[in-house]
């Protein structure tokens, strides 16, 4: 469990640093959601399609878009 919680401080920490535009970062159940503007998200995605077991985009009516990672 512990190698998992530092591996997804490594995560949000490189995020956080290289994309300046992201609105919150949140980590739950070993999921890391990524709320920012579409652009930012895109760029997110396509920056880092291959880095990670499971990346989303999820943009539902109505609600804030964001990206949701499983490292």
């Amino acid at each position: 469990m512990e190698n998992n919680e530092k591996n997804l401080n490594e995560v949000y920490n490189k995020l956080k640093n290289e994309y300046k535009g992201i609105k919150e970062i949140i980590i739950e159940n070993e999921v890391i959601l990524i709320y920012a503007d579409d652009e930012i998200l895109w760029k997110i995605f396509g920056d880092n399609i291959d880095d990670y077991r499971s990346i989303e985009f999820d943009a539902d009516t109505n609600e804030s878009h964001f990206i949701k990672i499983l490292p």
